[in-house]
């Protein structure tokens, strides 16, 4: 995807400034860092996909895969694709019965999802161009919460619903 940067997920803090998680994405091939401000219980969920931690009964993201599975449906990879008021929009890119099909979506449960699954995420260069901070020091998980407190609340990307 020419027009999209391909990350992985870095990790979930706690900002303790707007009392909420923001998970932090990496570019793959680059040093910047895209942080999102997201729901709690997506940021369980993330983090419970990123330790492989398996429940006796499935979350709302391994029910969602399971339907995408039942169906015929293979997820080909998600795309942070819009940032509107400070809110980030997303897309599940399936490949359905030999059709592709885009489902709109919020960045963290197309992310729970992906990490499940094992495929990449894109983040339009638009999105990342605005939105992105530099790590050229390889900044600390620590130092990233020091810097996530210093953020305004009016910045880019706060938790919305």
């Amino acid at each position: 995807m020419k027009n999209s940067v391909e990350v992985k997920v870095l990790t979930v803090l706690f900002d303790n400034a707007n009392q909420s998680p923001v998970l932090l994405l990496k570019e793959k091939e680059g040093n910047r860092i895209l942080p999102i401000w997201i729901g709690f219980f997506e940021a369980q969920s993330i983090l419970l996909a990123l330790k492989a931690v398996i429940l006796h009964r499935p979350l709302t993201h391994d029910l969602c895969i399971d339907i995408i599975t039942s169906c015929g449906g293979k997820l080909e990879k998600v795309n942070i694709n819009k940032l509107d008021k400070g809110t980030f929009y997303a897309q599940l890119i399936l490949n359905l019965k030999d059709r592709k099909v885009t489902i709109d979506a919020r960045p963290s449960d197309s992310i729970a999802i992906a990490i499940r699954l094992g495929v990449p995420i894109y983040v339009s260069r638009e999105v990342i161009d605005i939105a992105a901070i530099p790590d050229e020091e390889h900044i600390s998980e620590k130092e990233w919460e020091s810097i996530l407190e210093k953020i305004p609340d009016e910045a880019f990307g706060k938790y919305n619903m």
